[in-house]
């Protein structure tokens, strides 16, 4: 797994990660320590290119972001060292979040007087 982590100076974009993974073919997996553009850029560029390849988020704020808008696979927290549980239980809403398919708007006149309640 390559740990991109950009806050070094430094970030792994898709040709060196695809060059390293021809040399390396063992190479399956991205842990992405930025911020919410780095995670899309992973996803985008790098994890959707390849379906042996996997997504990890890497920043404990990001671990949402990462599993319902990048399809990340799993997340390798900080903070989840600290408190297992808690991450264990942030990383299952996310999945769950990213299952859901968003419901398609209420009809006119659909609503709770019309038996539908209606959240946002």
């Amino acid at each position: 797994m390559i740990y991109n982590s950009p806050y070094y100076g430094f970030a792994t974009r898709a040709d060196l990660f695809f060059e390293l993974r021809r040399a390396y073919p063992n190479l399956i997996g991205f842990k992405e320590f930025g911020g919410a553009a780095d995670l899309r850029y992973a996803a985008e560029h790098i994890t959707s290119q390849d379906d042996e390849v996997t997504l990890m988020v890497g920043v404990d704020t990001q671990v949402v972001h990462g599993f319902v808008n990048c399809n990340a696979t799993g997340a390798i927290t900080g903070i989840g060292n600290a408190l297992p549980r808690e991450v264990l239980h942030l990383v299952a809403l996310s999945r769950a979040a990213a299952r859901e398919t968003p419901s398609p708007p209420p009809r006119a006149g659909a609503g709770i007087g019309a038996g539908r309640a209606v959240f946002l």
